[in-house]
């Protein structure tokens, strides 16, 4: 099974709040089942970040559609990208083929189609230049990750390394 991310946020100029573009995407939904798809999971912005915080929050609204599937990646891409460009012409889309750790997770207990509940922090980077690939992610994954679950009140932590960039455009990404 292969698991693809992909990244949804409004065009440049486009100034929709939070719950619109939600809303908006939520509106593909339908047409994103059925697809050549074992399983999806949609994680939206749904209201703007706090003005004050000691993390940089970006402050356009972002839709991550993960998608986890036995298809040819790149074509499962298109084919979820499809319907999201429908309802958000414009919109900067990529999409990644991932390898997904759970070093944290959550037990499951509501139906399809309801909210996970509680706060959702999605954080994209790359590896700093002047670190080797495998210092990056022995720093990530015996460092930060260790750090991050004794210090933050996480009752899941997905993290993903990015394999290869799906759709033209992607910005370069490493997680």
């Amino acid at each position: 099974m292969t698991k693809l991310q992909l990244l949804l946020r409004p065009a440049t100029h486009d100034l929709t709040p939070p719950a619109d573009f939600a809303a908006r995407v939520r509106g593909a939904a339908p047409s994103l089942l059925g697809r050549s798809s074992a399983r999806l999971k949609l994680t939206l912005t749904t209201a703007p970040p706090p003005r004050l915080s000691l993390i940089p929050f970006r402050r356009p609204p972002l839709a991550l559609l993960s998608v986890w599937t036995d298809g040819d990646p790149r074509q499962v891409a298109a084919e979820h990208a499809a319907p999201l460009r429908e309802v958000l012409p414009g919109a900067r889309l990529a999409a990644y083929r991932v390898s997904e750790a759970l070093p944290c997770e959550y037990r499951r207990d509501w139906p399809d189609g309801v909210e996970t509940p509680g706060p959702v922090l999605i954080t994209t980077f790359r590896k700093p230049p002047r670190l080797p690939w495998d210092e990056f992610l022995r720093a990530w994954h015996g460092h930060h990750t260790p750090l991050s679950l004794q210090v933050h009140p996480l009752w899941c932590y997905v993290r993903n390394v990015v394999e290869e960039a799906l759709v033209d455009g992607s910005p370069p990404l490493d997680a």
